[in-house]
């Protein structure tokens, strides 16, 4: 189902589920799909999954990435690239706040 909101104006704004992905820019998309690709992801691996399995499988390996660049960077071991991967993963593909949440439970 669409969401709607209304701004100051009173025109109705409409965003379908997965708009947002659409909306990103030529580079955004580079920079995720370079993301998924170092989480070891392909588009081949995700492409004939449903859209809650294929948000499971980059979930799993997101915090697969996670738990790893986060030993090398207890470590002290971790690079520039490495950092650079880890604050995207946690922010743009997990998402920083529910990260948070599922690391405190």
């Amino acid at each position: 189902m669409a969401d709607s909101s209304t701004n100051s104006t009173s025109q109705t704004q409409v965003q379908t589920p997965g708009q947002k992905h659409k909306d990103l820019t030529p580079e955004q998309r580079k920079e995720r799909k370079a993301a998924y690709e170092r989480m070891g992801l392909t588009r081949k691996d995700l492409k004939d999954l449903s859209p809650d399995d294929r948000k499971a499988k980059i979930k799993e390996a997101a915090d697969k990435t996670v738990a790893e660049l986060e030993q090398k960077k207890a470590a002290g071991s971790l690079t520039e690239q490495e950092q650079a991967d880890l604050n995207y993963i946690k922010n743009s593909v997990l998402g920083h706040k529910r990260h948070k949440a599922a690391a405190a439970n």
